[in-house]
C-alpha cells in the first residue's frame, strides 16, 4: 500500500502566490482519492471572487484571523475570526 499521508505545516505545499492571494494546495485531492482537499488560503485586501457555482464538491471556510465578506443565501454578511462557513455542492458563493 502507498503512503498517501500528507502532512504540510503552515505555508507548505504547492502554493501559487497571485495578485489578490496566496494559496497553498496544503492536502491534494489525489491523497484522498479525490473525496477532498484543502486549501489555505491567505486572501488580500484586493479579493473579489465573482459569483460562481461549484457543480461537484462543497466548501467550508475557516476564517483565522481578519475579516471577509461572503454572499450567502442572497445576501452579503462580514464574517471575522474562528467562524467556519459551509457551502453544500451546487449552491453558489461569492467573496
Amino acid at each position: 500500500m502507498s503512503n498517501r499521508c500528507a502532512k504540510p505545516g503552515p505555508g507548505e505545499g504547492p502554493d501559487y502566490d497571485r495578485e489578490n492571494d496566496h494559496t497553498y494546495l496544503r492536502v491534494l485531492g489525489q491523497n484522498t482519492d479525490v473525496a477532498f482537499a484543502t486549501v489555505e488560503d491567505n486572501l488580500k485586501a484586493s479579493i473579489a471572487l465573482g459569483l460562481h457555482c461549484h457543480d461537484s464538491r462543497a466548501e467550508t471556510f475557516c476564517i483565522l484571523e481578519g475579516e471577509v465578506d461572503f454572499l450567502v443565501d442572497g445576501g452579503w454578511y462580514r464574517y471575522g475570526r474562528e467562524i467556519t462557513i459551509h457551502g453544500p455542492d451546487q449552491s453558489d458563493d461569492e467573496v
